[in-house]
């Protein structure tokens, strides 16, 4: 799971970066975040909603073995100020 973790901050990281290496245009996509019951501890940041989605069913599927959708996880989605 810390592998996990470390390999979710690396990509937030690199993602920002190659956002914000676009010349100086603005990021189309707010910064949203999804976070997990307290007890397990996941959460994740991104600008990208697909990237998001994506990753939030993978740990729901193998961590907590539920199938989620898409539009399950739309509704966990908090803009970060």
């Amino acid at each position: 799971m810390l592998a996990f973790g470390l390999f979710l901050r690396f990509m937030q990281k690199f993602n920002a970066h190659k956002d914000n290496s676009g010349g100086g245009e603005k990021m189309k996509q707010e910064l949203k975040n999804v976070s997990c019951d307290p007890v397990c501890g996941f959460s994740i940041t991104s600008h990208d909603e697909k990237e998001l989605k994506a990753i939030v069913m993978t740990h729901a599927k193998k961590t907590h073995h539920m199938d989620m959708t898409g539009r399950e996880v739309e509704g966990m989605m908090k803009m970060v100020a």
